[in-house]
């Protein structure tokens, strides 16, 4: 019996400038994978169109899905992965979990400030 498979999103790869065979040669340096590359299209007025949006996927058994990291570096650009079970990436640090504006993230400037000022 083959295992469950989840989907893995891959967000902010340039569309025309990374092939699929590239983003699976990455991947598959991680773990197994169980689908192609699929695309996301643009969704308008309620309605998904034929329009790419940049977002590709594909499937990944459950028990592999742990192995990949949160951002990977596919043909010299960097895409933040989304996977379950937590699919917060945050933009300003790349740590999972967590929202650039969220206190917890270890990026904030205005800790680091505070920090400081506390000092003298």
């Amino acid at each position: 019996m083959q295992a469950a498979s989840v989907k893995v999103v891959f967000k902010d790869l340039p569309l025309h400038s990374v092939t699929n065979e590239e983003v699976l040669e990455v991947v598959k340096e991680y773990c197994k994978v169980s689908s192609e590359v699929k695309y996301a299209n643009l969704w308008f007025e309620g309605k998904m169109t034929s329009v790419r949006n940049g977002d590709c996927f594909i499937y990944i058994p459950v028990t592999e899905v742990s192995k990949l990291p949160a951002v990977l570096e596919i043909s010299g650009s960097c895409s933040r992965v989304f996977k379950p079970p937590n699919l917060t990436i945050c933009k300003r640090c790349s740590n999972q979990g967590h929202h650039p504006t969220d206190p917890k993230c270890p990026a904030r400037t205005t800790d680091v400030i505070i920090e400081m000022l506390e000092t003298f």
